[in-house]
Formats: structure tokens, sequence, C-alpha cells
């Protein structure tokens, strides 16, 4: 007889594994906490998260208090610490929650130099030459913001968007851009980007890759860059070298179509924040079945030996040119036995896998022969 698990019985599994986790995650959830006041994270997201993080343990906290109140226990060192670490979680909670809207409500009476202005909401202010050099601006909706002539040296924009922002004549030095969006922003040239990030013109293609500082919409780049795979030159892409120890990469499938690599090239940070920071175009074909001999037995019949296989095009996106071309190939099949019956099957070997892409493209990507 096959033993079968209740409803009461799959609860308790369910809560055994809960309370495991309980210890870990509100750990992450204290975490959480302090990188959403601190500006480490979006604020109300990071909060958000810690709430989530946070609730298995309040659970069985508040449920162990309940239970020992049921049973009339008296109150014990170990109740004690319970009640306490109860009253910190909530307390922590609430108090995070009111600095994070405090902090978002006082923003504009913050703004200056050396000013902490995480998480802020300033779209479309006008902060045109002001000073506001070596401030905290992580996750801030800078949106239209005019910073014509005002002084950024040192300005923290982690994470922020700065879409449709003004830049003439800022001062841009020693800035932190790395998840941020600039697309559609006025007065910032290669060179001027180049210097507030602090590395070198011609690696801009890499850093602002590395970094995911998104200089255009992606999904209009994307239909630019998928034309490759059907051999077209993007004429304005980065000058793929073959010397080069990074290539920025899009990648897509055989006929230019997004797939799960296409997000998973951006989350890798192979992919270009701009169609003129490109270099190559990954093509990455279906599998398909490929017969690689036929086994011919005196019986008169006939067995297929069949390798499943997956061809992947690359191509420098300037000129449209094949570059790399590989045929990766899964598991090989049995070999041809000597004796065989009729109607035995076809001899099949495994099918190829992502991983087997994946390590193929990051090979390419980061060339092994370089550092």
């Amino acid at each position: 007889m096959v033993p079968t698990i209740d409803s009461k019985g799959c609860k308790a599994i369910i809560l055994f594994i809960l309370k495991i986790l309980s210890v870990p995650t509100t750990i992450l959830g204290i975490l959480f906490l302090i990188m959403s006041v601190t500006g480490g994270i979006k604020p109300l997201v990071g909060w958000t998260v810690a709430v989530v993080c946070l609730a298995p343990g309040l659970y069985f906290l508040v449920k162990n208090l309940l239970q020992q109140r049921k049973d009339a226990i008296p109150a014990n060192r170990g109740t004690r610490w319970m009640y306490g670490m109860v009253a910190i979680i909530i307390l922590s909670l609430i108090s995070s929650l009111v600095a994070i809207v405090i902090a978002r409500q006082g923003c504009l009476s913050r703004v200056g130099s050396q000013s902490v202005l995480n998480g802020c909401e300033f779209s479309g202010k006008d902060f045109s030459g002001m000073d506001l050099s070596g401030s905290a601006m992580r996750y801030s909706n800078l949106q239209r913001v005019n910073f014509s002539s005002a002084n950024l040296s040192g300005v923290d924009f982690t994470g922020s968007d700065l879409a449709g922002a003004a830049l003439e004549g800022a001062i841009l030095n020693e800035n932190e851009f790395t998840l941020s969006n600039l697309t559609a922003v006025s007065g910032l040239s290669d060179e001027s980007l180049a210097i507030a990030m602090g590395v070198p013109v011609e690696d801009l293609y890499k850093d602002t890759a590395e970094k995911m500082v998104r200089l255009e919409d992606r999904n209009q780049m994307l239909d630019v860059l998928r034309e490759a795979c059907s051999g077209n030159a993007i004429p304005s892409a980065h000058a793929f070298e073959s010397s080069q120890p990074f290539r920025t990469m899009a990648v897509f499938d055989a006929e230019g179509k997004n797939s799960n690599l296409t997000d998973y090239a951006l989350n890798q940070r192979w992919e270009p924040m701009a169609v003129r920071f490109v270099d190559l175009v990954a093509c990455v074909g279906d599998e398909y079945k490929d017969v690689i001999e036929t086994c011919n037995y005196e019986e008169g019949h006939t067995i297929d030996r069949i390798a499943y296989k997956r061809d992947i095009m690359v191509y420098a996106a300037r000129t449209g040119e094949v570059v790399l071309i590989t045929s990766l190939v899964g598991g090989q099949p049995a070999f041809c036995g000597t004796y065989s019956s009729e109607g035995q099957p076809d001899l099949r070997g495994l099918p190829t896998n992502q991983e087997q892409v994946i390590e193929w493209l990051s090979l390419n990507v980061k060339p092994a022969k370089n550092p």
C-alpha cells in the first residue's frame, strides 16, 4: 500500500520548511531594510522585499507567544527575547517606512552640495546652475530635470532615471552611473560621459555594458540589431576587432526574434547599451536532427545514428559579415551493433542544451585567451 500525505501532513511539512527558512530570511529582510534606507536599492522596493522576508520569522515568533499565552506558560528569558524580537522587527518596519516617506517628502529642502537625495522624485525640476557636487541621488526619478550648467561633480546617479534630462554645460566628473537610464539625455557626448565615468572613451562601449548604463531605448535598439541576423550591415555599430578582450553581444534566434537568451545576454551584461556600441550579434538556430551514419545489416534493414545539433551564426554588426560560426552537438549516439532485429529504433544521441550555447557564447564575449 502506497503511503499518502493528508492535508494536515502537507501543512506540517510546509510549516517545517518555513520555520527552517525563517532565520536566513529574517537576516535578509534586515539587510534589505538597511539598503532601502541608505539608498543601496530603490527604497520602496527594498522595504517591500524586507516585509516579505521578515514575515515568516514574525509569524513564528507571534505564533509561539500566543501558544505560550494559551497554555498559561509563565514568561521566562526565552519568552522575553521573543517579545523583544517581535518589537524590534515591527519597529524596524515602521521606522524604515517612515524614514523613506519623510526622506521623499523633504527632498527639495535638502537639494545642494553633499546632499543625500536617494529615492527622490524630481521629475521636471529645474536645477540649472546649481552646485550639487558630491550629492547622492541613487534610485531617484530625474526625468526631464534641467541640469544645465550645474556642478554635478562626484554625484552618484546609481539606478536613477535621467531620461530626457538636460546636461548642457554641466560639470561631470567622478560620477557613478551604474544601472542608470540616460536615454534621450541632451548635452551628453560620449567624451563627456567617458570623463564622468573615469574611463577612456574607446572603452565606453565595454563599461556602459558592464555597468548597464542605458543610453538608448532597449526595444528600439534591439529592433535595429536584429537585422544583422538577415546579414544586413549596421553602419553605425561599433568597429569590431578580433583582438578585443571584451565584445558586446546581442543574442537572438536564427530569425532575429527575441528568445530567452536575449534577456540572458542583458543580465550577463554582454548586451550593448546603444546601437553605436554593439560589436557582435549572435543568432542561435533551433535544434535539428542530423543523420551522421547509417547502419546496414545483412538482413536488409538499416538503422540511422542520429545526432542533435544547433547552429550559431555570429555577425560583426557594422559589416554584416559572419565572423564566428559553430554547430553544437549533443551527446553522441551509440555505435552500430553487430546484429540488429527489424523494427529496432534509430540510435539517437542526447539533445543539445542551453548550457552548451551559453558556454560557447561566453567564450566569445570574453575570449579565454585574454584576461
